[in-house]
């Protein structure tokens, strides 16, 4: 295993990288360079070490290096010329669009290709890319990921061939895909007419609505589903919904473990409806998934009614569930003993004593792993439940300061230096010195320059380049607007770019049309986009 994922590695480095590998190849079996600038030619040079007769890599990321279509043909040539040990390859965010998929495509007619995990997210395709991918399906893929392209209704009528005929395909994403109900009977007739080995679906950010999501959902009446994850999240579904969805769980609950729902205006109705799912004796239900949905402190009180005890992670975030609602979920974790992560980001809680008492001198503390509490303003009532879990296992996160949303608190040294980790990425990790706050004028705006030096401290401490291209129109309005924040706002903002632009744009006001701009189907092929202009634009990687 050699992971050197997003270390700035370009063609210059590739040439001692691959004759270190290929003096020694047997024994790698997993090599990740994602998130690098290798380009074409810095691939081709890589990809010698598959023209060692004793290369046993099995696992190979690729993604986001900066290679097209034009690298395409050396990257099939290499694969092509020793298949059978490579099990999963990942080419996600790269620029293939649907002429480079159909040449990696051929991979696929050599009867030596093991492949079972290909992830192609991002890639550019349409459904002409999905009925290439269709007529040269391996009988061995396992995981397909299609996340984030543009292959529409069309294109799901292209891949409803392909799961009709596979019987080993276990997990499919087709998240954020503009597919709408009318995608919805193709794919929901195939999956019936397979669906055995389907095990995990996810359907994200499109735009099923309730008409779409209650055909797919006819997959739960068929007697021989397996489905164990279902990710609706982001889907216009609405209480009027739920009826369906509730009725459909319940008639084949006992292999669903996971369950995403996020991002849809279910309201605390819809929510009370969907929980009916809990009274099944069958339900085995471990992950819920309820981010952003509409509820209140009602909702929770619902919640903690019905609590199933097989869940093990549940996610309330991004609701208004407030102090009370606080009281309700602490109840429920009083009596749980299978519970391991709670998230409360963005609740709008003040007050945490519930929490405390609900977690001092009870079994929940011996199970509860991790407890998401950032995003809320909390008073004094912290500082007790710091202290109880401090000797505990419960990775406790909150926010540093009320303007920081996107960064937990990991540790602080003796120096009271703090270490800090992001939440979609626990292995990026950084340790900052906060500054004291800039200049506020008379008029209490801060002064641009000293913003501006905190910013660029930020930059070089997370050492993310992906930042600098929002940086300059984070400043902008942080000047222009005159807003009366201090640095640590300013450090909150850039933090939760690497996290999550497009929930996190909120915390500075002023953001209103960036964040529009953000929040729209076609908002992260922009931000790729932006950020590839931005690259090319810089003349070395200091600046």
């Amino acid at each position: 295993m050699f992971h050197l994922k997003n270390n700035c590695i370009t063609e210059g480095g590739c040439h001692v990288l691959a004759a270190a590998l290929n003096s020694n190849p047997s024994n790698l079996t997993e090599l990740d360079l994602s998130e690098n600038k290798l380009g074409n030619p810095g691939m081709k040079i890589i990809l010698t070490l598959f023209e060692n007769v004793q290369c046993r890599l099995e696992k190979l990321n690729l993604k986001n290096n900066c290679i097209t279509e034009g690298g395409c043909h050396v990257l099939a040539a290499a694969l092509n010329s020793n298949p059978s040990n490579l099990t999963e390859l990942d080419l996600s965010e790269n620029k293939l669009g649907n002429p480079g998929m159909k040449i990696i495509l051929t991979l696929f007619e050599n009867v030596q290709c093991r492949l079972e995990k290909l992830k192609l997210n991002c890639i550019s395709i349409t459904d002409e890319g999905c009925a290439a991918l269709a007529s040269a399906f391996n009988s061995n893929l396992r995981e397909l990921d299609l996340s984030r392209n543009q292959i529409g209704d069309s294109g799901v009528t292209e891949i409803s061939s392909l799961l009709r005929n596979s019987q080993t395909l276990q997990m499919l994403s087709l998240k954020n895909n503009c597919i709408t109900e009318g995608g919805c009977h193709v794919l929901a007739a195939a999956l019936n007419s397979n669906p055995s080995n389907l095990t995990e679906l996810d359907l994200s950010e499109n735009k099923l609505g309730n008409p779409g999501m209650k055909i797919i959902l006819t997959l739960f009446e068929n007697v021989q589903c397996r489905l164990e994850k279902l990710n609706l999240k982001n889907n216009c579904i609405t209480e009027g919904g739920c009826h369906v969805l509730a009725a459909a769980l319940n008639s084949n609950p006992s292999n669903l473990t996971e369950l995403d729902l996020s991002e849809n205006k279910l309201g605390n109705p819809g929510m009370k409806i969907i929980l009916t799912l809990f009274e099944n004796v069958q339900c085995r239900l471990e992950k819920l998934k309820l981010n952003c949905i509409s509820i209140t402190d009602e909702g929770c009180a619902a919640l903690a009614s019905v609590f199933n005890s097989n869940l093990r992670e549940l996610d309330l975030s991004r609701n208004q569930i407030g102090d009370s609602g606080v009281t309700q979920i602490s109840s429920l974790l009083r009596n749980s003993q299978t519970l391991q992560m709670l998230s409360l980001y963005v609740c709008d809680i003040t007050d945490v004593s519930s929490l405390t008492q609900s977690l001092t001198n009870t079994k929940a503390l011996q199970f509860l792993k991790e407890l998401d509490l950032r995003g809320n303003e909390i008073g004094d009532s912290k500082q007790k439940l710091i202290d109880v879990l401090r000797d505990s296992n419960c990775k406790l996160s909150y926010d540093f300061d009320k303007c920081n949303r996107e960064v937990r608190l990991s540790t602080v040294d003796s120096n009271e230096r703090v270490t800090y980790d992001t939440a979609e990425d626990p292995d990026l990790f950084f340790t900052y010195n906060p500054p004291p706050p800039p200049h506020v004028g008379p008029s209490g705006t801060a002064n641009s320059e000293n913003v501006s030096d905190t910013v660029d401290g930020c930059i070089g401490v997370i050492g993310h380049k992906i930042i600098k291209a929002v940086v300059a129109i984070i400043l902008e309005h942080l000047v222009d607007k005159q807003l009366k924040k201090d640095c640590y706002g300013c450090q909150g903002v850039v933090d939760g770019v690497l996290c999550d632009l497009r929930d996190e744009m909120y915390i500075v006001e002023g953001l209103a049309e960036l964040r529009t701009k953000l929040v729209d189907e076609t908002c992260e092929q922009a931000i790729y986009d932006a950020v590839d202009s931005w690259k090319k634009s810089t003349p070395s990687d200091s600046d």
